[in-house]
């Protein structure tokens, strides 16, 4: 190491280097070491040094120094001079090399006048520091350079002193500010970084005060003992150092006052309160950035915004069930963009706890009190949900909107509908072509549709068969797929409560409004016809929001249907259950009569609507082309289905027909039609090509080049 890249002073103007290695052990309240030191203490980029990075040694009779971390020397030169270590020799005179960095500075020496500090090269303000009794303390020099650096200095208040502070430590240095302090008992106070920052809030008519020992102070003593039971608003810098500075701080104010708040504004790097001020910051927009907010979202939703001296810490509290003792919420954290999401029980200490635990590991990067922030977002939202008056008033309430269909006199908009029937009733066939209309805005059996994202969740198939009858049913329509309207997700037998977080997850990125459920007896977690089993169902569904469309699929067993009494009290109520029917807005009863082995018709029998008169009973020609072919549906009143139940009669006789027909010759599909007198409607048409397509897969007739032959 060459000795011109330490700084040195004459032997007999400071201390011995053992005396400088003992007083810098004993201010980090260590036992001396031999070998490296820690750091001086307010040294402007002071850090922990449980690894000590300062070394102080005599060469030719001349200290020396030099710190191997973070602070250069011109700051650690600065920390001596202001913890009264490096000081002038009685005749004035000091070492060279500390003279040059001096005047480089802009640091006025005793050789340029008695009153070195205000002339030319002195320093640009002079924040003085007052006790209680408005007795000077101690003077802070502050010298601001042309390219925009400073340096700073201390002094104590009387004549003929000199740079340092003779052995008065930062802790025993009152707040810079607190004449103010004590004249406004009531105001709140801003807590700040810097006599500079502090003044640009008494310009804004603010209380607001300042620690003498800066970023690098850890040690209070009782300068903050003015500040009792004040509002306190903690403003850093805009640096990693500033806001770990408030953080540590914010832990001593605690013990001493329960309001300390945090305020983060949109200033530059190291940015402060001079500079927000200076940019045309104004008080309203302060005061914006201060307090914490809670927003109501929906009836079980929840925002709170808490101002943290890293920024606004967003956390959202989603399915806010209070049951039991216990209030269960899905929570998500956001910082910078990042998030962070789960569910736990807001009463339980030790849910809040790991809760905390890993907030902290998530955004290790970022300086935030998490235990005190997090638990006081809880401790809002708790608030609201317990003791906060949520009543409305009807007179004053607004004209609320028509109640809206997403599917025509059929699925009630933003609720809850079931379908059920026993497990050969083509509700899932139904339901998944409504579902097609839906996604594309495509009018589903003569009733217009809200186009609307949709998604499946479902316990009872695969993603194959999923995308295969929408296809086929996709081809019937003439529907091109498109992507981003249609969606799959296979629950894996995962109950609806614990897959909510999720689901809400693709509602939120996918846009969802539309959710089929088949079904609901694997869907709700437990036994259906419970009570239990019913209401944690539904609470699911409530947590999902409250613009979501849901229809949920739910069986009859064929044993529930086997007399005619049983079938009575079975078609009645999804499960039999009185809980099922009560909490769904709309239920219909799904069975199917089979006209042909392609045709059948499928009846929808209203059993419950509560936003209108009954909704009217309907039914559906479901047909069922070739394995590969298209599956059409389309409407149809009662009376046509008595009709086509005796057509279709007519149509087994027919089977004889054809297969006369065929004996000892072929026959092409026009040849049969014109013979049968089967006019040469499409659908006509299709009927009997199907019915030859059957009659081939059983075995009975063959297709040739020439046309259909008994096999």
């Amino acid at each position: 190491m060459k000795v011109s890249e330490w700084i040195s002073n004459e032997p007999d103007t400071i201390i011995a280097a053992d005396n400088l290695k003992e007083a810098l052990w004993e201010a980090r309240g260590r036992p001396p070491k031999d070998g490296l030191c820690p750091c001086p203490p307010g040294c402007a980029n002071e850090h922990d040094d449980s690894n000590p990075s300062f070394a102080v040694r005599t060469i030719e009779n001349k200290l020396l120094f030099k710190c191997f971390s973070s602070c250069d020397q011109q700051e650690a030169l600065q920390a001596l001079i202001d913890n009264g270590w490096w000081k002038a020799s009685e005749d004035g005179e000091w070492d060279t090399a500390y003279e040059d960095m001096a005047r480089a500075s802009g640091i006025g020496l005793a050789m340029d006048g008695e009153n070195y500090w205000e002339n030319d090269l002195a320093a640009t303000h002079n924040y003085k520091y007052f006790d209680e009794a408005g007795k000077p303390i101690a003077i802070h020099l502050r010298w601001d350079r042309e390219d925009g650096t400073k340096s700073m200095s201390w002094k104590l208040p009387t004549e003929g002193a000199s740079h340092g502070l003779d052995g008065l430590k930062m802790e025993q240095i009152p707040l810079y500010g607190l004449e103010q302090l004590i004249n406004q008992p009531d105001a709140p106070v801003f807590f700040v970084e810097g006599e500079k920052a502090a003044e640009a809030c008494w310009e804004q008519g603010l209380v607001a005060v300042t620690n003498a020992g800066g970023s690098g102070q850890k040690k209070f003593g009782s300068s903050l003992d003015p500040l009792m039971g004040r509002k306190i608003y903690l403003w850093a810098d805009n640096d990693a150092v500033g806001r770990k500075f408030m953080i540590n701080l914010k832990s001593e104010l605690r013990k001493i006052t329960s309001d300390v708040n945090e305020i983060h504004v949109n200033v530059p790097y190291k940015g402060d309160a001079y500079d927000y001020f200076a940019t045309g910051g104004d008080i309203d927009g302060l005061l914006k950035r201060s307090e914490p907010v809670l927003i109501h979202l929906e009836h079980d939703k929840y925002r709170v915004e808490l101002p943290t001296i890293s920024g606004i810490l967003q956390l959202e509290f989603s399915g806010v069930i209070p049951q039991r003792g216990a209030v269960q919420a899905d929570a998500t954290i956001t910082v910078d963009n990042e998030n962070f999401r789960t569910r736990l029980n807001l009463m339980s200490t030790s849910a809040r706890q790991a809760w905390i635990r890993e907030a902290k590991q998530v955004f290790s990067g970022f300086e935030i009190d998490w235990a005190p922030t997090l638990n006081k977002a809880i401790g809002m939202v708790t608030q609201a949900v317990f003791v906060d008056d949520t009543l409305s008033d009807q007179a004053e309430a607004e004209e609320p909107p028509e109640y809206r269909f997403l599917v025509q006199e059929t699925i009630p908009e933003g609720s809850v509908s079931l379908w059920f029937g026993d497990g050969s009733s083509l509700k899932t066939t139904s339901l998944l072509q409504l579902s097609t209309c839906v996604a594309y805005g495509h009018p589903w059996a003569g009733r217009e549709t809200v186009p609307t994202k949709m998604m499946l969740l479902d316990y009872e198939n695969d993603e194959n068969n999923f995308v295969r009858y929408t296809r086929r049913m996709q081809d019937a329509l003439g529907i091109v797929p498109q992507k981003g309207r249609m969606f799959y997700e296979n629950a894996r037998g995962v109950a609806l409560n614990d897959l909510v977080e999720r689901l809400r997850m693709y509602i939120e990125r996918h846009g969802i409004g539309f959710i089929v459920i088949d079904s609901g007896a694997l869907a709700c977690g437990g036994k259906p016809e419970e009570a239990e089993s019913a209401l944690t169902f539904f609470n699911a569904l409530a947590r999902l929001g409250d613009d979501i469309t849901v229809v949920v699929i739910c069986h009859i067993t064929k044993s529930a249907l086997s007399t005619p009494a049983m079938k009575r009290e079975a078609t009645k109520k999804p499960f039999g259950s009185t809980f099922w029917h009560s909490s769904a807005r709309a239920t219909f009863f799904i069975e199917r009569d089979e006209l042909t082995k392609e045709q059948f018709a499928v009846k929808f029998k209203n059993r419950k609507t509560n936003i209108s008169a009954p909704l009217d009973d309907f039914a559906l020609e479901v047909t069922f082309d070739d394995p590969d072919g298209g599956i059409y549906l389309s409407p149809m009143d009662f009376s046509q289905v008595k009709l086509m139940q005796e057509q279709s009669k007519e149509k087994k006789s027919r089977k004889d027909e054809i297969l006369g027909l065929l004996q000892d010759t072929q026959m092409s599909l026009n040849d049969i039609a014109s013979i049968l007198e089967v006019e040469t409607d499409t659908k006509k048409v299709k009927s009997l090509r199907s019915q030859l397509n059957r009659f081939e897969r059983d075995g009975l007739i063959m297709k040739t080049e020439e046309g259909w032959t008994l096999a």
